[in-house]
C-alpha cells in the first residue's frame, strides 16, 4: 500500500451531536431495503402528514434517540399542531443539551447506526 493511502478502518469522522441525532433518525424512519436517504425527506418534511411514522412510531423514535444519543427530547420547541418536521423533531434534541456542538469521533459512519432496528 502506498505511503499515502490509509486503510477505511483507520478513517476517523468527526460528526456534531446534531448529526448523530439527524442520523439515527433517518435510519429509524428508512426502510430496511433503502437504507439510505435519496433525498426524499429532508428539514421541512411532514413526517406524520406524508406517512413515514405514525404517533407510536414518533415516540419509539423520541425514546430511542434519547437512549443512543444520550440527549433528551424537549417538546416544548415543537408545535404540535402546526406538524411535526424532520428538522424540527431534530431540533427539539439538540437545544435540550447544552453539548450540541460537541464533536464525537466515530471510527466509521456504521458505527453511529449499528444496531438500530425499526
Amino acid at each position: 500500500m502506498p505511503q499515502n493511502e490509509v486503510p477505511c478502518a483507520n478513517l476517523v469522522r468527526i460528526m456534531s451531536k446534531s448529526d448523530i441525532v439527524r442520523s439515527t433518525i433517518l435510519a429509524m424512519l428508512l426502510p430496511p431495503e433503502r437504507p439510505h436517504n435519496d433525498g426524499g425527506i429532508d428539514d421541512s418534511t411532514h413526517l406524520l402528514k406524508v406517512g413515514l411514522t405514525d404517533s407510536k412510531g414518533l415516540l419509539d423514535i423520541i425514546l430511542e434517540v434519547e437512549k443512543r444519543c444520550g440527549v433528551q427530547f424537549n417538546p416544548e420547541l415543537i408545535d404540535f399542531e402546526a406538524g411535526i418536521t424532520f428538522g424540527n423533531l431534530i431540533g427539539a434534541f439538540e437545544h435540550t443539551n447544552g453539548e450540541n456542538r460537541e464533536a464525537l469521533e466515530l471510527s466509521s459512519a456504521n458505527a453511529m447506526i449499528s444496531g438500530i432496528s425499526r
